[in-house]
């Protein structure tokens, strides 16, 4: 099931990036910018890797 809402997914946040991983709560805005930032690398390897043919 799908979060509805966006305390929903901060209160998940919280619970992997503190509760699973021992960070601490100061440190949550880092870890989620260093999480998006490879998740971005990744994309853009997987776009040089896999491009779309323009229609």
């Amino acid at each position: 099931m799908l979060p509805e809402n966006k305390l929903d997914i901060e209160q998940l946040a919280k619970a992997y990036f503190v509760d699973e991983l021992g960070l601490n709560p100061e440190d949550m805005p880092d870890a989620a910018r260093n999480l998006l930032g490879a998740f971005d690398v990744l994309y853009r390897i997987n776009e040089r890797l896999n491009p779309q043919p323009v229609c």
